[in-house]
C-alpha cells in the first residue's frame, strides 16, 4: 500500500468492525469546530473588510496624522506600521499550527518543501494545508506595505471671519520693483478685504462681491504733419494737441479730453469721469511721439475668489454673474452687501468710474495743498508708463513706434484704477462671510496593491481552509486516536503491543531494526478481531484484508504506513 501511486482523492479508512468505532477520539484544537470555524470567517470579512476600509479612506482622501507619525523614521513611525505586521503574524501563526497538527501524520519534511512530498505521495490534505500556510507567508511583507503618509490637498471645514474694507496704492512701485498686486486684488478685480485665517500653508476660496476696473486704453491716430513740436491725435473724430519743446529728450504727461463741439460725446460727463489721454514724445534716435487714450469702468460681479495664504495675494478671481443690487433687483436680496452698492451703481457715481487724475475743483480749486497732490498723481502715472517703457525688453525706442505703450497703459493703469476701488468703492462694514480653506496636509493612506492582494490571500484562506477542514473532518471520523501523535502515550498505546513488538523483539540498534522491517507493512488497524487501534501487520490484520479492495488512498494513515516500512 505504501508504495502505490494512487489517485489523489480523499478516503477514509474502512475498518471491518460492522459498526462505527465508539471511541472518544483526540482531536487537534485547530482541527475543532470552535477553532478554525471563527479562524475562516474572521478571513472572509477582514477581506471584504478591507475593501470597504479602502474604499472609504480614498473617498474621504485618507486619515488625518499628527505629529512625527508623518516621518519616515522615529518612534511614531513605527507604532502605526507595527499593529498590522503583528496582527498578520498571528494569523500566520494560527495557519501554521493547523499545518502543524494535520502533518503529524506525514513524513517530516521542510515546510517549503512538504506540499510537494505529500502532492508525489497523493496526500491531498497535506498538500493544500502547506499550500495555504505558504500564502500566509505574504501576511508580513503585505502588511508592512499597507499604511503610506502622502500629501493632499486638504478642504478645512467652512469658518467664518469678520469682513473690512481698506485701501493703499503702490502702482509706480510695481513698474521699478514688479511687486505685483497688492491683497485682495487681482488683474483689475478687487475684493473686500478680510481676516485671513492663520494658516502658514494653503489657499481659501470664497464666493464674495468684486468690483472689476478696467482702463479700456486704445491708440489713438497721429495726424500727419506734426511738426515735432507741436504733435495732434484723433479718436472718432476727436482732436487732442499737445506741445512739447527741445530741452529735455523725452517727454511724458497727461490730460483730459479736451472740451471741444468734435469731442462733446465723450466731454458730456464730469471732468472726474471723463476719458484720459496718455501721451509720450522722444527726440532720440529721432523724434517720435505716442498717445493712448483710456476710458475708465467699473462693473459689480459675484465671484469665486481664490487667496494664498502664504503670500496674502489673490491668485484667481472667476466670475459668477452680475451683480444687482437689491435696489435694482426684482429677486430677494442674497447679501446684506446688495444694499450698500447703490452708491456706486446709483447716485453718485451712476455706474461710472473716476479716472482718478483729473476732478472738478469748483470748491478748492486755489487750495495749494489739494493741487500739488493731483500734480503729483498726474506727473506718477505717466512716468510710470514711461518707466516701464524704459524697463521693457524692446526699450523705448521700441515701444514707441511698435504702439505698445497701449499695453504698458493698460497695465499701469489698471493697476491705479484697482488700488483707487479699494480706496473710494468700498466702505468699512463688519459682516460674518463664509470661507473655505484647503491646505497641504500629510495624511494617512491605505495602499490599494497591498489591501487588493491581502484579501484574495485572506479570501483563498478562508475557502480553502473550509473546503480542508471539512474534508480532513470527515476523513478521520473513522481514526480515533487516544492520545497526540508523537507523544510516547501514543508511541505506547499504537505499538507498544501486537506485532510490532513482536517483530522489534531483541533488536536495539538502527541498523537491526532496519534488516528486521525490511519488506514489512503496518498499518493502522484492530488486531485480532479487538476494538483496540493498533500498528498491525498487513498479512494478519483487518487493514490487510481490506487493502486489495481499496481503490483510494487514505491521506490520513499512509504517512503512518510509511513510517513503519522499512525504518
Amino acid at each position: 500500500m505504501a508504495s502505490e501511486t494512487l489517485p489523489c482523492q480523499v478516503a477514509h479508512l474502512s475498518l471491518n468492525t460492522g459498526s462505527d468505532v465508539a471511541v472518544e477520539a483526540w482531536t487537534p484544537i485547530p482541527l475543532r469546530l470552535w477553532f478554525w470555524i471563527p479562524l475562516v470567517l474572521i478571513m472572509a470579512l477582514g477581506a471584504v473588510a478591507f475593501e470597504l476600509v479602502l474604499y472609504t479612506n480614498k473617498r474621504t482622501l485618507g486619515w488625518a496624522t499628527r505629529g512625527r507619525i508623518t516621518t519616515e523614521q522615529g518612534v511614531m513611525h513605527f507604532l502605526y506600521t507595527f499593529p498590522p505586521v503583528a496582527i498578520s503574524m498571528g494569523f500566520s501563526a494560527l495557519w501554521a499550527w493547523t499545518d502543524i497538527e494535520i502533518r503529524k501524520l506525514q513524513v517530516s519534511h521542510n515546510t517549503l518543501w512538504v506540499w510537494f512530498k505529500a502532492w508525489r505521495n497523493r496526500h491531498c490534505m497535506v498538500t493544500s494545508a502547506s499550500i495555504l500556510v505558504i500564502l500566509t507567508f505574504s501576511f508580513q511583507p503585505l502588511s508592512a506595505a499597507l499604511f503610506s503618509v502622502q500629501e493632499v490637498w486638504w478642504t478645512e471645514p467652512d469658518i467664518s471671519v469678520a469682513a473690512f474694507l481698506t485701501a493703499a496704492g503702490y502702482a509706480s512701485a510695481n513698474v521699478l520693483y514688479n511687486i505685483g498686486d497688492p491683497r485682495f486684488t487681482h488683474q483689475g478685480w478687487v475684493i473686500g478685504e478680510f481676516e485671513v485665517p492663520n494658516i502658514s500653508n494653503g489657499t481659501v476660496y470664497l464666493n464674495t462681491t468684486a468690483v472689476l476696473t478696467e482702463p479700456r486704453c486704445v491708440s489713438m491716430t497721429l495726424l500727419p504733419n506734426n511738426t515735432g513740436w507741436q504733435n495732434m491725435a484723433s479718436f472718432e473724430g476727436c482732436p487732442f494737441t499737445w506741445d512739447v519743446d527741445l530741452a529735455p529728450i523725452n517727454l511724458f504727461g497727461v490730460g483730459p479730453i479736451p472740451d471741444s463741439e468734435e469731442c462733446s460725446h465723450l466731454t458730456s460727463i464730469p471732468l472726474q469721469y471723463r476719458p484720459i489721454l496718455f501721451w509720450f514724445f522722444t527726440y532720440e534716435p529721432q523724434p517720435m511721439s505716442s498717445i493712448s487714450m483710456c476710458t475708465p469702468t467699473l462693473s459689480l460681479w459675484n465671484v469665486e475668489a481664490t487667496l494664498d495664504l502664504a503670500t496674502h495675494s489673490l491668485t484667481d478671481v472667476k466670475a459668477v454673474s452680475p451683480f444687482i443690487p437689491s435696489l435694482l433687483s426684482t429677486q430677494p436680496v442674497s447679501s446684506d452687501l446688495s444694499r450698500l452698492a447703490g452708491n456706486i451703481t446709483g447716485y453718485p457715481l451712476n455706474g461710472r468710474a473716476y479716472n482718478g487724475l483729473f476732478f472738478d475743483l469748483t470748491v478748492n480749486a486755489s487750495d495749494p495743498y489739494v493741487n500739488s497732490r493731483l500734480a503729483a498723481i498726474q506727473l506718477a502715472l505717466p512716468a510710470a508708463v514711461f518707466q516701464a517703457a524704459v524697463s521693457s525688453e524692446e526699450g523705448l525706442t521700441g515701444v514707441v513706434p511698435g504702439g505698445d505703450f497701449v499695453e504698458l497703459a493698460n497695465r499701469v493703469y489698471g493697476m491705479y484704477l484697482s488700488l483707487l476701488a479699494r480706496t473710494v468703492y468700498f466702505l468699512d462694514y463688519s459682516k460674518p462671510i463664509t470661507v473655505r480653506v484647503k491646505t497641504i496636509h500629510k495624511r494617512l493612506f491605505l495602499s490599494d496593491l497591498a489591501v487588493h492582494l491581502l484579501a484574495v490571500v485572506m479570501l483563498i484562506l478562508s475557502i480553502g481552509g473550509t473546503v480542508l477542514q471539512l474534508a480532513h473532518r470527515h476523513a478521520r471520523r473513522r481514526l480515533p486516536l487516544a492520545h497526540p501523535p508523537g507523544t510516547i502515550a501514543s508511541a505506547l498505546s499504537l505499538a507498544g503491543r501486537g506485532d510490532v513488538m513482536n517483530v522489534l523483539v531483541g533488536t536495539q540498534k538502527r541498523a537491526e531494526m532496519k534488516a528486521v522491517l525490511e519488506g514489512k507493512t503496518f498499518g493502522l488497524g484492530y488486531e485480532n478481531g479487538t476494538k483496540t487501534m493498533t500498528l498491525v501487520q498487513e498479512r494478519d490484520s483487518v487493514y490487510a484484508r481490506k487493502e486489495g479492495k481499496r481503490k483510494r488512498g487514505d491521506s490520513l494513515v499512509t504517512g503512518w504506513v510509511k513510517r513503519s516500512k522499512g525504518s
